[in-house]
């Protein structure tokens, strides 16, 4: 098969890359964006101290090669002011948590390695990625057609620290929860919105390239799994990261409001219970509900619009805020990271992953358009500080780079 050979390629030219370092930092940022999104058989262990585990093996067996460092002052600045407010501020006001410095690390990190080792280390992650969905969409595609495939329960939730845990059927190639409509495209990982949102990510850093046989099977899982945010992040960088055929684009606006008429008009008259609710046009019909808004419940929103109002707001509650108010603690979504981290905190996340933009002058200008989709996928999540995210924001951006430097050069020999 053609992906097969292009795996093959892909498997050759990290075989061949310039050193030990390059290959041992692109296979460890692999590492990081897998154990950020654990597949079900390492759900049982501590990923963050997996993810930990990676960073200081890499620190502590890097070689000479190791000596990159890109962003420039900018990238300085956004470092020693991490350190101030996270470890000096937070650290005496609030709890310490490990995912802070893993986080950190993981910045380090990417400004130590070169543009090269990131654009391996997207094509490692674009090509596993694409892998494990073709693998599991196949079966699980019989598995909807009727064909019986063994199966045991396996616990959902526990190894995030959640207090009731979720059964799931374990298919072992892929995960699922059964529905009374439909049955989301899990995957082997915890959550169908882990599958979406890699997936839109991954396309965008693929710029759309149907060209390329992985680009249609990261398509097709990030559809199976009924995720809203895929199709919301889909359809904006497909606007403003597609290179070309402008008619295209024109007609693929037209065909998405279609589409969401249509859903407008199926949500009028599908009954709002919790199996209709999983259809992926009764969502977009339903986007008040099933949007921003349902990521916090109403006691957190009238919380959170006093607090944006005070001093507090500057600073953030601290990170020890949800031990005290656990009332507070529910739904997900950006706004737990506001309200422990504040302003400051946001303006920091900010400057990181801009010094992070500023680094690959080679991928612009389109890695604005880039930044803005990170940025809106951020509304989804309650921890903004996840390394796997600005692992993927730089990877993408590097092979970018790499692939306009390659251009380039094409262009001057001939």
């Amino acid at each position: 098969m053609q992906f097969t050979r292009n795996l093959t390629n892909s498997s050759r030219v990290f075989l061949q890359s310039d050193t030990l370092s390059e290959k041992r930092l692109a296979v460890s940022f692999l590492l990081i964006i897998f154990a950020q999104n654990p597949p079900w058989p390492i759900w049982a262990f501590q990923t963050q101290l997996l993810t930990f585990g990676v960073i200081v093996g890499l620190f502590l067996t890097a070689e000479k090669g190791f000596s990159y460092l890109q962003g420039g002052a900018l990238a300085f600045i956004a470092i020693l002011f991490g350190l101030l407010y996270f470890f000096v501020f937070h650290g005496l006001t609030g709890t310490f948590r490990l995912s802070s410095v893993i986080f950190f690390l993981t910045v380090f990190l990417i400004f130590r390695s070169s543009t090269r080792t990131g654009a391996l280390a997207f094509d490692l992650i674009s090509y596993s990625f694409s892998a494990i969905l073709l693998i599991s969409l196949v079966f699980w595609l019989l598995w909807q057609m009727g064909v019986p495939l063994p199966s045991s329960p396996i616990a959902y939730g526990e190894w995030k620290g959640a207090d009731v845990a979720i059964e799931l059927d374990n298919f072992y190639i892929f995960v699922s929860e059964s529905q009374t409509l439909i049955n989301r495209f899990y995957s082997v990982f915890d959550e169908p919105g882990v599958v979406g949102t890699l997936a839109a990510l991954i396309l965008c850093g693929l710029r759309f390239d149907f060209n390329k046989k992985r680009s249609w099977i990261v398509l097709a899982g990030g559809l199976c799994s009924w995720s809203l945010a895929f199709v919301v992040l889909s359809i904006i960088g497909l606007m403003f990261l597609k290179e070309g055929r402008k008619m295209k684009l024109v007609i693929l606006a037209i065909l998405s409001l279609i589409i969401i008429g249509a859903a407008i008009l199926i949500g009028s008259v599908l009954p709002s219970n919790d199996s209709a609710g999983l259809v992926l046009l009764y969502r977009i019909a339903n986007f008040s509900e099933y949007g921003v808004s349902s990521r916090s419940d109403d006691s957190l929103n009238a919380y959170f619009f006093e607090y944006v109002k005070s001093l507090r707001f500057l600073f953030g509650e601290g990170t020890s805020f949800f031990q005290a108010r656990p009332e507070l603690l529910a739904g997900q979504g950006a706004i737990f990271y506001v309200l422990e981290y504040g302003l400051v905190g946001m303006m920091f996340l900010l400057i990181t992953y801009f010094s992070v933009m500023r680094s690959q002058v080679g991928a612009k200008p389109q890695s604005y358009f880039l930044l803005v989709i990170f940025l809106m996928s951020f509304i989804q999540r309650p921890h903004l500080m996840t390394p796997w995210q600005i692992v993927l924001f730089w990877a993408i951006l590097c092979s970018w780079s790499e692939a306009r430097s390659k251009l380039g050069n094409t262009l001057k020999k001939g």
